[in-house]
């Protein structure tokens, strides 16, 4: 696309910029629902990351940078939008066990990134495009899926209830 690595730099500026603007999913997390939540992430990947797969494609014509910028913003903003809404969700959920649920999503979404890293490496070694598809198609799929499973329930009555569910991930407060 025949830009200089400074261009480059700002471009992944970009990027955690829209990461740094998740302060907006958490503070929508207390006014909107869930679903919600996850119907923004999963739409701005798809306009994010799907208009940078049509520029790296040549689907389009190449865009002028400072939409390049936005859109890759909106790719980053896009999964703060998903995690705020698994995250909220869990801890409502388990009101107890909120070290025990951070720490195992967070786990999670280092592990799941890594393999849906290489697994797009190995399908898409010879096509670097279309990992921006499969950025764009994989969570919004995964996001679709969750709307319709992804529910708050009533939370434990009290901590015993609750930490049954993660016992063997975190001593107890009378163990310690």
């Amino acid at each position: 696309m025949g830009l200089t690595q400074l261009q480059l730099n700002d471009l992944s500026v970009a990027k955690d910029i829209g990461k740094a603007f998740g302060l907006l999913a958490g503070l929508a997390s207390d006014r909107v629902p869930i679903w919600l939540l996850l119907a923004v992430g999963s739409l701005e990947g798809l306009l994010g990351y799907g208009a940078q797969w049509m520029v790296v494609s040549g689907a389009v014509a190449p865009l002028p940078y400072w939409q390049i910028c936005v859109f890759l913003c909106l790719g980053g903003n896009s999964t703060t939008w998903m995690n705020t809404a698994v995250l909220v969700t869990c801890i409502r959920n388990f009101r107890w066990s909120r070290g025990p649920i951070s720490g195992l999503l967070k786990g999670y979404v280092g592990l799941s990134t890594a393999i849906f890293t290489d697994t797009c490496s190995v399908l898409f070694a010879n096509d670097p495009a279309s990992f921006l598809v499969m950025l764009a198609v994989v969570p919004a799929a995964v996001c679709a899926l969750a709307m319709v499973f992804l529910r708050e329930g009533t939370a434990a009555a009290d901590e015993e209830d609750d930490g049954r569910c993660f016992a063997h991930t975190a001593p107890s407060r009378r163990d310690r």
